[in-house]
């Protein structure tokens, strides 16, 4: 990564990457942005990957699986946004448009004025229209379907180390799909709340920043509870307490 920094900086490789993306076909915005973003993600990951396992070895590379998987993934899912824009790739954004919908519930339920369509097309994805103004179309990764496929890994290498019954891993990995839809519904919704308070500036920097946090805080925040639940035998604890109480009662109603 240094040495990417330094040969952006002063010594034109910059120039190098735009020239590459012109000739895989880029243009506009999808070339100084989504393609720059793409390749710096790739450009980072692999030192971080050598790097893992020059030190550590192969035991490494299970050491710091988690950190792997979202660099990893999120390298993918990147590219493949760069390469498949604005609808183009179907069975990820067919992904998107419940999440959309949900969203657009939730913004009703909230008072907003809104028009919510779908055309069925090339590039179709969802479109909410906020006040007649603002039309914005939600692709796939505006709908967090790549957070879907991140948490699916996370919780799976999670589970693989852990020795939680499988029952529980069941109900765990429910749960946690259950709050990752809910937290891709919650940062949609606010980004329409943003745009509609704030204005378009306001409204794309959370997308391009804060809106990005969500799902990172929602699963290390669930990771932390499992691990919690698990080392301080909660379920145990409260099904004890839960018994203790029918106990008390059972008692008090026969006397």
């Amino acid at each position: 990564p240094l040495f990417y920094v330094l040969s952006v900086n002063f010594w034109g490789f910059d120039q190098f990457v735009l020239d590459l993306g012109r000739g895989l076909g880029f243009s506009g915005l999808r070339l100084v942005k989504h393609w720059v973003l793409s390749f710096e993600y790739s450009v980072f990951t692999f030192p971080f990957l050598i790097g893992i396992v020059l030190a550590y070895g192969k035991n490494g590379l299970k050491f710091f699986s988690v950190s792997l998987s979202l660099l990893i993934g999120v390298s993918i899912f990147y590219t493949l946004d760069t390469f498949y824009p604005e609808g183009t790739l179907k069975p990820l954004e067919l992904l998107a448009l419940p999440t959309a919908a949900c969203a657009a519930a939730l913004l009703d339920s909230m008072g907003y004025s809104f028009v919510f369509q779908y055309i069925p097309g090339p590039k179709a994805m969802p479109i909410i229209t906020l006040n007649g103004v603002y039309r914005i179309g939600i692709a796939w990764p505006c709908a967090g379907v790549h957070s879907l496929f991140l948490y699916l890994i996370i919780i799976s290498l999670l589970f693989k180390k852990s020795s939680i019954s499988n029952f529980r891993k069941l109900i765990y990995f429910i749960i946690g799909v259950v709050g990752t839809y809910f937290v891709n519904i919650l940062r949609i919704a606010s980004y329409f709340v943003i745009l509609k308070n704030d204005g378009i500036s306001a409204a794309e920097f959370f997308h391009r920043t804060t809106g990005e946090l969500y799902f990172f805080f929602w699963i290390f925040a669930y990771i932390l509870l499992i691990i919690v639940v698990e080392r301080f035998t909660l379920v145990e604890r409260i099904r004890l307490y839960v018994k203790k109480i029918f106990t008390i009662f059972r008692k008090g109603k026969k006397v």
